[in-house]
């Protein structure tokens, strides 16, 4: 489980958890580049810093990413975008209903 316990980076960024978001970029190697995606994710912890506290909820996956989609900040954090999307759209389970005949 060292990617879900890895997600946790993504709740309320700080730079103290970069050893999470480095566990998270190597599991998606190929999707994410993982020395842009360390910048990308210090520069945005400091923006989200000045952040108040109405205008998004930091500790919220979701917000945060809503955050990033209503200021344009996708463009500017191109692999951290990425990052959160892939981990909103993770399944829940992958256990499908079986039907009787």
């Amino acid at each position: 489980m060292p990617l879900l316990s890895a997600t946790d980076c993504l709740f309320a960024p700080s730079k103290e958890k970069m050893l999470k978001l480095e566990t998270l970029t190597s599991f998606y190697s190929s999707d994410i580049d993982s020395r842009s995606v360390k910048v990308e994710y210090s520069l945005f912890c400091h923006v989200l810093e000045s952040v108040p506290d109405c205008e998004v909820d930091k500790s919220c996956i979701q917000s945060i990413y809503q955050y990033m989609v209503n200021t344009g900040m996708l463009a500017l954090y191109p692999n951290l975008a990425l990052a959160y999307k892939l981990i909103l759209t993770l399944p829940v389970t992958s256990c499908s209903c079986e039907r009787l005949l």
